[in-house]
């Protein structure tokens, strides 16, 4: 297949190699399998076009392969080669070697290859009585205009795979088993059958307890504690445990504000004095070991309750808030220390706001979603909500706690309405001050074009002065 080609005429035309993935015994039966010629010169004509190859052309059912364009450059030689015949003793034909010679027919520049599967094909043929395969071609595909009745004829149902496989291409993958369902425990298999819905966690060597265990640690793990003895954190421990003696229950972000504990120093920390809850009314905060908030009600003002700030309380200014602080580089923790493993003591970082972990009426938030402490919320009427039952707490559920049902909801809500008056408070202020600005700008431009007419009437009377001297001269 030539087509025209800007090139040196030594060379010759431009040519497209078909790399077709089998042999050719009938150039017409090859020109089938892709549609005919008509449909090849299209394809060929259009380089971000797929060549399609059907094995069966006359199946409409064949699976086809699908070969993509590669950019390729190589020479397409025709090679002569005249050899002599076999006893030949003439003089003229003694010592005379074969003759070869070479014509370089085109470049190469353009090649289809045929990469993808080809053997996933779904043939239209059923099981006969005696137990062979029959074609069922005839009867599923119409070869000439029938009638209605045709269509009511009981045929076999044949329908074909809408997607044979996800790739197109071969891959070589790996078959290895995963870290993760290496460590999975011997109980999870026996306990649920069921495919874990998240990652395996670190090793930290902290304590993990979900709000239906029964029972709580009495002491860390050992090997937290061989961890704390590689690093000389006597201070930090010290004033760890000094917190945790007045608050039983304590969120990393409160430690790291109220102690300005560094992250890498405190997360060594933690384990030998704390576990972890996972789920319930004190997820995500540290319980001092040896403590249960269940059995006790006067925890229930360290519960953690989550508040995400509202789309409606952004409405009245999104950029009056929540960007700031969470762009500002001062109070954001860099990203070396959770990456890095060495620990340089050396450094402290800036103390955390206030507002990260301590909720008042006047300081709006740091950001969309922030995670509060019920002590933490200073406002005498969320906790108005808190101790509406002191007294009475009957039991302690996973969802309220030992708090009354709903209760979280209903601080939401004040929450909500406390940062929307706000920040609608902030936005009139603001307004006012441009109005303010406006105005002063205005009264500027007054007394400018005053100045102006002052001007004016000063050039009119020195030239009603010098008007009767020039009339004179």
């Amino acid at each position: 297949m030539k087509r025209e080609m800007l090139t040196n005429k030594t060379i010759g035309v431009g040519l497209v190699c078909v790399e077709f993935p089998g042999k050719v015994e009938n150039v017409h039966n090859l020109m089938e399998c892709f549609k005919g010629q008509e449909t090849l010169s299209m394809v060929l004509a259009d380089k971000n076009k797929k060549l399609s190859l059907y094995f069966r052309p006359n199946d409409p059912y064949s699976h086809c392969c699908t070969g993509e364009v590669v950019p390729t450059e190589r020479i397409l030689l025709k090679v002569y080669h005249r050899r002599l015949k076999k006893g030949s003793n003439t003089s003229n034909e003694r010592g005379v070697k074969d003759d070869i010679k070479t014509e370089i027919i085109g470049v190469i520049e353009t090649s289809y290859k045929f990469k993808s599967f080809v053997d996933f094909q779904y043939l239209p043929m059923t099981k006969s009585s005696s137990n062979t395969c029959e074609s069922i071609l005839d009867k599923i595909v119409p070869s000439k205009l029938e009638d209605s009745s045709y269509f009511k004829r009981d045929v076999p149902l044949f329908l074909l795979p809408e997607v044979f496989s996800r790739t197109d291409v071969s891959c070589d993958y790996n078959y290895k088993q995963e870290k993760q369902v290496q460590r999975i425990k011997s109980k999870i298999l026996h306990e649920a059958h069921l495919v874990g819905t998240d990652r395996d966690r670190r090793n930290n060597n902290a304590i993990f307890l979900k709000f239906e265990d029964k029972g709580i640690p009495i002491e860390p793990m050992p090997a937290a504690v061989e961890v704390l003895k590689r690093y000389k954190l006597n201070d930090d421990v010290n004033m760890v445990k000094k917190l945790f003696e007045e608050r039983p229950i304590w969120s990393r972000t409160s430690l790291m504000g109220i102690a300005n504990l560094e992250f890498k120093n405190i997360k060594v920390v933690l384990p030998t004095i704390a576990y972890y809850f996972v789920t319930g009314p004190w997820r995500a905060l540290w319980c001092k070991i040896g403590y249960d908030p269940r059995k006790d009600p006067k925890a229930k003002i360290y519960q953690m309750l989550d508040v995400r700030i509202r789309l409606s309380a952004r409405t009245y200014n999104s950029d009056i808030a929540f960007k700031a602080a969470a762009e500002n580089n001062s109070t954001k923790l860099p990203r070396s220390l959770f990456s890095s493993r060495r620990y340089n003591h050396t450094c402290r970082l800036s103390k955390l706001p206030e507002n990260h972990h301590i909720f008042k009426r006047d300081i709006l938030p740091p950001f969309h979603q922030m995670y509060y402490q019920v002590c933490d919320l200073k406002d005498d009427e969320l906790q108005k909500f808190v101790h509406a039952n002191d007294g009475y707490e009957q039991s302690c559920d996973e969802r309220d706690g030992w708090l009354l049902p709903d209760t979280f909801q209903k601080m939401r809500d004040l929450i909500h309405t406390l940062i929307t008056l706000k920040i609608q408070e902030i936005s009139d202020k603001e307004t006012q001050e441009i109005e303010r600005n406006e105005d002063e700008d205005g009264e500027g431009d007054e007394d400018e074009e005053g100045d102006e007419e002052i001007d004016d009437e000063m050039v009119n009377e020195i030239m009603e002065y010098f008007q009767p001297t020039l009339q004179n001269t």
